[in-house]
């Protein structure tokens, strides 16, 4: 009489004391290749930048994002330049940006650093909104509730005092004293101020003792200027990322 042969044949050296089928082998190889897979990708987020841009409406924020893509060899062609062209009437003729805040909420999640934008020139200025709040103090505002918020503690904060082309011909003219009491110097001086607004930000941290303000006075319509910074920018963001990573 014939052996009676099995309809699947057995693999006898996987595990001590544990026979698997061909099947449950496969099966075993996929599930140690996912986990691979896994842990590939989770290395890879920890080492993924997320760079949030934060900012009170005319900060500089689309101009700057137009900065980085001319920066990185990707210009504008026509159908991109239409696309825009909502974006432009809205801020012309709707600029309603304060209801817009509450979409930030959406990508706060593994934030690495944040960038956020401040036109330094409109201290003399209210805005569009509600024609009574100082825009400077808008802005000032703003950076409280972020730099404050315990989501943010591990989180580089990067202060981009944008329009000082505009700045450097507004302090000739207009005394920042006339708006912000407090300010000792000479208001004429761009340096006097600069040094003013960059006190002004850091003094809305509650814990003095967290991670360091960073800070850049930029011109956002000067691709050249906004080349070098951001350069400078992304070296700081590697090295606090870099740490981070250390520590982990």
């Amino acid at each position: 009489m014939a052996d009676f042969l099995p309809s699947r044949s057995v693999l006898s050296v996987c595990f001590p004391g544990c026979l698997l089928t061909s099947g449950e082998a496969e099966q075993q190889r996929k599930s140690k290749e996912i986990d691979k897979c896994l842990s590939r990708e989770k290395t890879y987020v920890k080492r993924l930048v997320k760079i949030l841009l934060l900012g009170a409406g005319e900060s500089g924020k689309s101009t700057f994002l137009k900065q980085m893509r001319i920066i990185h060899g990707q210009d504008f062609d026509q159908r991109a330049r239409e696309e825009f062209r909502p974006t432009i009437y809205s801020n012309v003729i709707k600029g309603g940006q304060r209801s817009e805040r509450k979409r930030w909420f959406e990508c706060f999640d593994s934030v690495t650093s944040i960038l956020f934008l401040v036109s330094s020139s409109e201290f003399d200025q209210v805005l569009m909104e509600d024609r009574l709040t100082n825009r400077l103090t808008e802005s000032l505002n703003i950076f409280e509730t972020i730099v404050n918020n315990r989501v943010f503690s591990n989180v580089s904060i990067i202060l981009f005092l944008n329009k000082t082309d505009l700045l450097e011909e507004k302090v000739q003219i207009v005394s920042i004293k006339d708006y912000f009491l407090e300010f000792e110097g000479d208001p004429h001086c761009l340096r006097d101020v600069q040094k003013f607004l960059v006190e002004c930000f850091r003094n809305k941290r509650r814990d003095q003792q967290q991670k360091p303000l960073y800070h850049h006075f930029t011109t956002a319509i000067n691709t050249e200027n906004i080349r070098l910074v951001f350069r400078d920018v992304k070296d700081t963001i590697l090295h606090d990322n870099l740490k981070q990573l250390m520590l982990q």
